[in-house]
């Protein structure tokens, strides 16, 4: 009796053994299942995460592109309505007998940089440019359209508000009266991007400058 109730208790205690381990490698098996899922879903995530942050950064781009050109469009603005001659070598000279014409900004569509620069007139009656500073567009943001054609000088000239579009920077004839003029109405710059998302500025005879999305 005592033998086989030794053999009794060793049977279950091996069963006892088999089926803890049995349930700890089901455990186990259901972790490392549960592990993955999770990782996968993290990693879904990301990309996710990644992917609109990417998309939110591209088309964040083409709007800051769009301010920074109407503030510069501003700034040639504000350089005519104060009378700023420039400084330096270069400087529209009143003591030369040269005059200021105005300060204007330039845009091409083919080009990745446009300019702001003065416009000065010297006493032979010859136009010459001045402290001209250029900005370049970012590496994927263009411009994609220009409603008055492939180029356009937008002038603004001291004492006035207003603006006058031109196609060239020759913007005085022989008399002293605007030559070259391209657009009676407003003109219309459109960005674009790596993506649909597009913006425009717009310039208005008035001399307003905004910006909307397209």
């Amino acid at each position: 009796m005592d033998t086989l109730r030794k053999f009794q208790i060793s049977f279950s205690h091996r069963n006892s053994l088999k089926a803890s381990s049995f349930k700890f490698q089901i455990e186990k098996a259901y972790t490392l299942i549960e592990l993955m899922i999770v990782v996968t879903v993290i990693g879904l995530a990301v990309g996710l995460i990644t992917t609109s942050y990417l998309g939110f950064e591209r088309r964040q781009r083409v709007k800051n592109t769009a301010l920074e050109i109407k503030n510069n469009i501003r700034l040639a603005q504000n350089n005519a309505h104060s009378g700023n001659k420039g400084f330096g070598p270069d400087k529209c000279d009143t003591e030369k007998e040269e005059i200021l014409v105005g300060w204007y900004a330039s845009f091409n569509k083919d080009l990745q940089t446009y300019s702001v620069s003065g416009d000065c007139k010297d006493k032979s009656g010859a136009e010459r440019e001045f402290g001209r500073q250029r900005f370049r567009l970012p590496q994927d943001v263009s411009i994609s359209a220009i409603d008055a054609g492939n180029q356009v000088n937008v002038l603004y000239r001291p004492l006035t508000e207003n603006a006058t579009f031109h196609s060239t920077t020759d913007f005085l004839d022989n008399t002293g009266k605007l030559q070259n003029l391209i657009s009676a109405g407003q003109v219309t710059i459109d960005l674009a991007g790596p993506t649909p998302y597009k913006y425009q500025v717009i310039i208005l005879p008035t001399g307003e400058v905004n910006e909307k999305q397209l």
